[in-house]
């Protein structure tokens, strides 16, 4: 009996301190929706509940009600306390679907939001309102406009070009050419040219709030540094079954180069986005430049302000270099090009060109060099380089026709921006009147000419990538 009795006291001791005896906490579940189902570990709970007693350790709590996507949450009691918590249900939106019949094919677009797809072609669309934008990017005299309506869209519906009023285009923010676009004034990335990597608008030290949409395979992203840092950037699902993404993040942009994004898919895997953009020093020119506008005073829009490099010849350019708030960055590498600045800030570039890419994609480009390596149009930050052609044409090959002095068209610098039209055929040549380029440069605003004792000397713009 003695025996016995130790044994039961052995057994009472081990039950004590194996944590059967442990006090239990209690649990009060609000939910929104009021009328969700509730359950703890697979048992169901009345909702709402209030002072639920739950044991120590790990439970999974499942919310789920009609019409609203289900959670599932899991809590860990350590001790023996009351528990709030509140759970809400996000709504399952409901969707309708939207044909619009037109005569002609439109671009469509909702609440700003460019999806791919034309009029004719159904869409699905969230309940509630929404803006409804049809692009026809020209009418019959080439003038581009817009067809805007709102609509209350809470059934299947079908819409004409009556249900909608005509004006002047509002062009959709963040159109889904690729897979990221941004709305906000920076960066400012521009696709398959020369240029596409090189210019932001955005200056190094300078804080940007980025603003844009993506694909909505892109949940979360990272806007990735030059030295390999990243700032995560979450995006927002859009309000209807094709619509992109919307994101919003501010960033302080701390270091030059080029700057990538990637598309985080899990902690493991990341793809990169194509679309990069560099960000660099403000530059000032601090020597003398001869720009495209003084150069070619009647052009228009073409590169006005791009330092003019002539073909063959070496161009020198001592730039100061400034943070985005105006501070002089000294004994500084540049982030491009290997340069440094000096102990006043002073960078220098040797420009040069030549018209080497006769039959490019292009067509007749030509192409810019920085202290030797190839550069693109914008040879740093938004400073820009445009190539010209420098011929000097000896006043022997000239003849004089009408009291006009004709020069040999071929020696007139081929595939330039705005070639001369006006040409007349002397023994099958063709010749070109330099008296007019000379007393009408209006007509002829991608090309300057001088005259001195021997040679009539033309420079003529060349075309480059944008």
């Amino acid at each position: 009996m003695k025996k016995a009795v130790t044994i039961f006291t052995v057994f009472m001791l081990i039950f004590a301190f194996s944590g059967c005896g442990k006090k239990q906490a209690s649990i009060t579940i609000n939910t929104v929706p009021e009328n969700a189902s509730v359950s703890i570990d697979g048992t169901h709970i009345k909702n709402p509940s209030k002072n639920n007693t739950i044991s120590q350790g790990k439970h999974k709590i499942v919310v789920s009600a009609t019409g609203y996507e289900t959670v599932k949450k899991e809590i860990t009691v350590n001790e023996p306390k009351h528990i709030n918590l509140k759970i809400t249900l996000k709504k399952i939106p409901v969707t309708h679907n939207v044909l619009i019949k037109t005569k002609e094919k439109y671009m469509i677009v909702i609440d700003k939001h460019y999806l791919h797809k034309f009029t004719g072609e159904p869409i699905r669309v969230n309940d509630g309102a929404h803006e409804i934008q049809l692009i026809n990017y020209f009418d019959a005299k080439k003038r581009p406009y817009s067809l805007i309506g709102k609509f209350d869209i809470n059934k299947d519906i079908v819409l004409t070009e009556e249900d909608f009023k005509r004006e002047a285009p509002q062009y959709p923010e963040g159109q889904m050419f690729s897979s990221v676009d941004f709305t906000s004034p920076v960066p400012v990335i521009r696709c398959c040219s020369a240029a596409a990597t090189t210019y932001s608008g955005i200056y190094v030290g300078e804080t940007v709030t980025l603003k844009g949409y993506t694909r909505q395979n892109i949940n979360t992203f990272y806007v990735v540094f030059p030295s390999g840092k990243k700032t995560e950037v979450n995006t927002v699902k859009g309000n209807c079954d094709e619509c992109a993404n919307y994101f919003e993040k501010t960033i302080t942009f701390d270091e030059p180069g080029t700057y990538k994004l990637e598309n985080k898919k899990s902690s493991n895997s990341n793809e990169t986005i194509y679309k990069r953009f560099c960000v660099f020093y403000r530059a000032k020119p601090v020597t003398h430049v001869t720009t495209v506008k003084e150069l070619f005073p009647f052009l228009k829009d073409y590169m006005k302000d791009a330092i003019v490099v002539i073909e063959g010849e070496k161009e020198t350019v001592k730039l100061l270099i400034t943070d985005a708030n105006g501070k002089i960055m000294r004994n500084t590498p540049t982030g491009e090009y290997g340069l440094k600045t000096d102990k006043n800030g002073i960078v220098t570039l040797s420009l040069t060109g030549s018209f080497g890419i006769k039959n490019s994609l292009f067509g007749c480009c030509g192409e810019v060099f920085v202290n030797g390596k190839s550069a693109p149009v914008l040879i740093y930050g938004d400073l820009l380089a445009n190539l010209v052609r420098k011929v000097s044409i000896s006043k022997k090959y000239a003849k004089k026709i009408n009291g006009n002095v004709y020069v040999p068209e071929k020696m007139i610098l081929p595939c330039l921006s705005e070639p001369p039209k006006k040409t007349i055929t002397v023994n099958n040549e063709k010749y070109v009147n330099i008296t007019e380029m000379i007393n009408h440069p209006e007509l002829f605003p991608g090309y300057t000419v001088k005259e001195d004792k021997n040679a009539f000397i033309v420079y003529g713009l060349i075309d480059m990538v944008p």
